[in-house]
């Protein structure tokens, strides 16, 4: 048996700032090829979250994706959904993006839940999907908390996540809080065989005996950072019985012919109000921006976000307090 896995694909239908050709033409071109190459191999195909970027994407999007999956869906090898050595058109756990703030509970309201209803998307979660020719595989995102699944003794255990995880630190003071090496992930979990990774962007492989944890990157790249316009978009292939893993190239343009590096996110993008606030802390006795004006700052960008209304408003209500205690 064989293991297709896809990074992050961000389905959307307003392009990023940074891209200059037709975006979604892209993202559709790219994810058929991944379709192909799962077809090809007649692999199971995971996708690692974040299947969308947001809840509100359209729904001409969220149905073109759906009819390419349930079409993926007809290949040679079927079973009765839901018996024994079903495949699903694709499995995966849900991202933060797919969800509204954080709520699992929500995601039956998503265009990911609709997917699932649909059956064009089977929801990884911590209940074992499987066994799959002696193949278990979990899912797991920091929505379900700390604790992980645990695996099934004697079979071969795999571990979608869409933790942070990464190979270093990006940069020098990065808080360890909020992210968690591969190695010692890796380390951390080893009734696992596979452990697939999601959530950052950039691809990676490292191998352990017969183990491997690896992320595949995201399926397109999105801002025109160093880091996007290194990456060359692509998938991971598993072959079960082997278990040795490679990674496929997609066909993809170079950075320089689709992104205007002009329009890269800079420390500038962040809103002068929270800059004033970060300086002031930083410099421990700066002019502190005024607490209204912080107020509206972050409530109007939570209300840009999938964060909840009542987030929202607990959020407001915290700087009301402090603005009757100052």
């Amino acid at each position: 048996m064989k293991l297709l896995a896809v990074g992050d694909t961000h389905f959307m239908g307003t392009p990023p700032r940074s891209r200059t050709d037709d975006f979604l033409k892209v993202q559709l071109r790219k994810f058929r090829d991944v379709l192909d190459l799962a077809e090809k191999h007649n692999a199971l195909l995971i996708c690692m979250g974040d299947v969308f970027n947001k809840v509100g994407v359209p729904l001409d999007v969220v149905n073109t994706i759906m009819r390419m999956l349930l079409k993926h869906r007809r290949t040679p090898r079927q079973f009765k959904p839901g018996g024994e050595g079903w495949r699903a058109p694709m499995v995966s756990p849900p991202g933060n993006h797919d969800l509204p703030g954080a709520e699992l509970a929500a995601i039956r309201r998503t265009p990911f839940g609709l997917l699932v209803a649909a059956g064009a998307i089977r929801e990884l979660t911590h209940e074992p999907y499987g066994p799959i020719d002696g193949v278990y595989i979990f899912g797991h995102t920091y929505m379900h908390g700390e604790e992980l699944p645990e695996p099934i003794a004697g079979a071969l255990n795999v571990l979608v996540t869409h933790d942070m995880v990464i190979q270093e630190e990006l940069w020098r003071e990065q808080p360890d809080d909020e992210y968690e090496l591969s190695t010692t992930y890796l380390e951390n979990h080893p009734g696992f065989d596979l452990i697939l990774c999601g959530h950052y962007h950039g691809d990676f492989m490292q191998r352990d005996g017969d183990r491997y944890i690896a992320n595949p990157g995201a399926l397109v790249r999105i801002k025109a950072s160093k880091r996007d316009m290194a990456m060359e978009p692509g998938v991971l292939l598993y072959d079960t019985e082997t278990r040795r893993m490679r990674r496929i190239v997609i066909e993809h343009e170079p950075s320089e012919q689709i992104m205007d590096v002009s329009k890269a996110e800079t420390k500038a993008d962040v809103s002068p109000v929270v800059g004033e606030l970060v300086q002031a802390i930083q410099t421990a006795g700066g002019n502190m921006p005024p607490v209204r004006k912080l107020s509206e700052v972050i409530v109007a960008h939570l209300k840009t976000t999938s964060c909840r209304k009542s987030v929202a408003k607990i959020v407001r209500g915290f700087f009301d307090d402090a603005q009757v205690t100052s």
